[in-house]
């Protein structure tokens, strides 16, 4: 499983370099274990981070058109289920640094990626 992007976003890094690291890290990967299958878990949404959640969500469309045309790559989509009926992240999901998940936010990751372990 990899999570990639978001303290490069956080800091400022465009979402074609995230991408381009990303396709780095595959490569690398693959190249090494063709058969190895990679589970990438799509940028999420923070409280601290919500100013930069467009660039985000573009990081996380380019991450996964790579995926659709690429084998041993599967893209696990969770910022949807963060952000409440305003549209926002849900403030219950985050410690006080408003970056990092509490119990319940982990929760939630884990109904989200127990299918890609089975």
């Amino acid at each position: 499983m990899l999570y990639e992007g978001d303290n490069d976003i956080g800091r400022g890094v465009a979402p074609e370099k995230v991408e381009a690291a990303f396709e780095r890290f595959v490569q690398i990967v693959h190249g090494g274990v063709p058969q190895a299958r990679i589970v990438v878990i799509g940028v999420k949404p923070s409280l601290l981070r919500w100013a930069v959640y467009d660039n985000m969500k573009k990081a996380n469309a380019l991450m996964r058109a790579y995926i659709e045309t690429h084998k041993g790559l599967d893209y696990v989509e969770v910022g949807p289920p963060i952000l409440g009926r305003d549209g926002k992240p849900r403030p219950e999901l985050f410690v006080q640094d408003g970056l990092h998940l509490t119990p319940e936010g982990y929760k939630l990751w884990t109904g989200l990626l127990r299918p890609h372990l089975d």
